[in-house]
């Protein structure tokens, strides 16, 4: 992913103090932004979304202190790291900033390495906080899913070991036989659904390794539709598979199968009794397309 430069908002009603500032920073390659006064500074943060805020403490009607304090109230912006500029070291006056959610103090006039290094710094402490908050939904979502994912046939493996324990002695062979079937089917279902969220946790945080292979792709398509064949039958939903001859592509054989699966799993699961699903494929300006294509509910156009 290319990183984008960061955006410097600041706050400063003295031009010259801004010009400096400005060229410092527009040097160093950042995207820089000013406004002149408080009531500026407030519409500017909501729209612009700075990642990081430079804001003098004194101006000409809202103060600095007030400017934080809204910023910090709003959804929108109370993450944004605020830098205050002044032009005093009082005790009272660096307390209060810091009270109303600034991180820093950069005393005018300043030293050119010391702005820079300051908002370097607190750029720093912002991207890493975002990756763990980031990374945290991430988890929260994964954990989410695994409940939500796993309870249904987590419960069809539970009630099926529950009879054949309980009932062993009255069963068929038969009956034996389709038990264990189901049980196993079960299981391939579990253990295919966790291959899924670790290869998607794995897709979310960067560390998913993709390794290309030649693939033929009518072989693994009616693979995967045979392992989701008494899924379909269960439904009585036909899944029609007509493409005669192959096509060999190229890519991730793991990631190809997984993709596959969880589209003809998704219309199985959200395609109505007695419904239909069609897949297909053709090869056309070097590409290869794929249709998995159902009758069910599907979902709104935006």
């Amino acid at each position: 992913m290319i990183s984008r430069p960061e955006k410097i908002l600041i706050v400063e009603d003295d031009e010259v103090s801004r010009l400096l500032t400005s060229r410092i920073l527009e040097a160093s390659g950042f995207n820089i932004y000013n406004s002149f006064n408080g009531d500026e500074a407030l519409v500017e943060a909501e729209k612009l979304l700075p990642d990081l805020i430079l804001l003098d403490v004194s101006m000409p009607g809202i103060s600095g202190f007030e400017v934080c304090k809204i910023l910090k109230n709003k959804k929108e912006t109370k993450d944004i790291p605020i830098i205050f500029l002044t032009g005093t070291t009082e005790y009272h006056d660096l307390v209060e900033g810091f009270l109303v959610g600034g991180v820093d103090y950069i005393k005018k006039p300043f030293n050119k390495f010391e702005l820079l290094a300051r908002v370097n710094t607190h750029l720093e402490l912002k991207k890493s906080k975002d990756k763990i908050v980031e990374q945290n939904k991430i988890k929260d979502k994964f954990f989410s899913i695994i409940a939500h994912d796993l309870k249904s046939p987590l419960s069809s493996l539970t009630s099926l070991a529950e009879i054949m324990n309980e009932e062993f002695s009255d069963l068929s062979n038969d009956e034996i036989k389709k038990f264990i079937g189901l049980i196993y089917n079960s299981s391939r279902n579990v253990l295919s659904l966790i291959e899924n969220l670790f290869t998607w946790s794995r897709s979310q945080i960067g560390t998913l390794e993709i390794v290309n292979e030649e693939i033929e792709i009518r072989h693994e398509i009616k693979r995967s539709i045979e392992s989701f064949r008494s899924s379909a039958r269960d439904k009585n939903i036909e899944i029609v598979f007509n493409n005669e001859h192959d096509l060999v592509i190229l890519s991730d054989g793991k990631i190809f199968k997984l993709v596959i699966a969880n589209l003809i799993s998704n219309g199985i699961k959200f395609t109505n009794k007695d419904g239909l699903i069609e897949i297909s494929f053709h090869q056309a300006n070097g590409k290869v397309d794929i249709n998995i294509k159902d009758n069910g509910i599907g979902f709104e156009k935006e």
